[in-house]
């Protein structure tokens, strides 16, 4: 039987209270000064702890620890980056409905047309733990998860059945799940084959979402946020302020606060 957590329950529900996480300070896997916030559209770290900026100019700019690499594609802005695989990252474009596959150094190894799989318009995608990718076929309402050869391994029932009228914009694959986000209404989540688990709401839009050690975060007007649904009754407490952007970081979250410093949070 699926789960589904009343917006009702989430909007009477809702407390607003000082988080348990805190803050270590600046990590020397940081970059030694101040980043340009400016026209930051996305921040990411993969398992080596560089750094990823990527802007609405379409700059992607990554922090090694001893080098700084800049890469633009003729493309323009894209839409999302992925950093699963530091070996392996890549830029989504979902205008042009392509992925621009990168090599470590940001150079570029190849381009998956979309288009050409014989599926609908992808509204978002992630890499997969196969090397394959998870991706949100918005004109049929459908997950999928394509393999490393290109061909559809798994599809999920529309997601109209659950949840009425949503847009997912993100997603994150954690442990044995998948999370496919709607920033503005909430999360459905699902299994490795596809099927489709429960429904975590959201009563406001959110800047970005992460999961930490199986807990979900995300930024609301600025500030970190810590999101329970104990018992059915979800609860928001504030962990940080200032933030611009917030990222996993192996157990911890990195926080980009909105003076350009970067800080690693830790805690339980």
């Amino acid at each position: 039987m699926h789960n589904y957590l009343s917006p009702f329950l989430f909007s009477i529900f809702l407390f607003i209270n000082i988080g348990e996480l805190h803050v270590f300070g600046q990590s020397s896997i940081f970059p030694k000064s101040k980043v340009d916030t400016h026209q930051l559209q996305q921040l990411a770290i993969d398992a080596l702890h560089d750094v990823y900026l990527l802007k609405n100019n379409g700059q992607l700019i990554k922090y090694s620890s001893d080098t700084t690499v800049t890469f633009y594609h003729n493309m323009g802005s894209a839409t999302s980056l992925d950093v699963t695989n530091p070996f392996k990252p890549f830029l989504f474009y979902k205008d042009y409905q392509r992925v621009v596959e990168l090599d470590k150094y940001l150079g570029e190894q190849g381009i998956l047309d979309l288009k050409t799989l014989g599926i609908g318009f992808i509204g978002c995608i992630a890499k997969a733990k196969d090397d394959g990718y998870w991706a949100y076929d918005s004109d049929n309402s459908v997950l999928l998860h394509f393999n490393s050869s290109r061909s559809i391994d798994y599809r999920s029932e529309p997601s109209y059945k659950f949840i009425k009228n949503i847009h997912p914009d993100q997603i994150i694959v954690q442990h044995k799940y998948i999370y496919l986000i709607d920033r503005q209404k909430g999360c459905l989540v699902y299994d490795p084959f596809a099927q489709f688990q429960h429904f975590l709401p959201f009563d406001r839009a959110l800047q970005n979402v992460l999961l930490s050690n199986g807990k979900m975060y995300g930024v609301l007007n600025g500030n970190l946020v810590k999101i329970s649904f104990h018992h059915f009754i979800p609860s928001l407490k504030i962990v940080q302020t200032h933030v611009a952007f917030a990222v996993k970081m192996e157990g911890t979250i990195a926080v980009l606060l909105k003076d350009g410093t970067l800080e690693v949070i830790g805690g339980n």
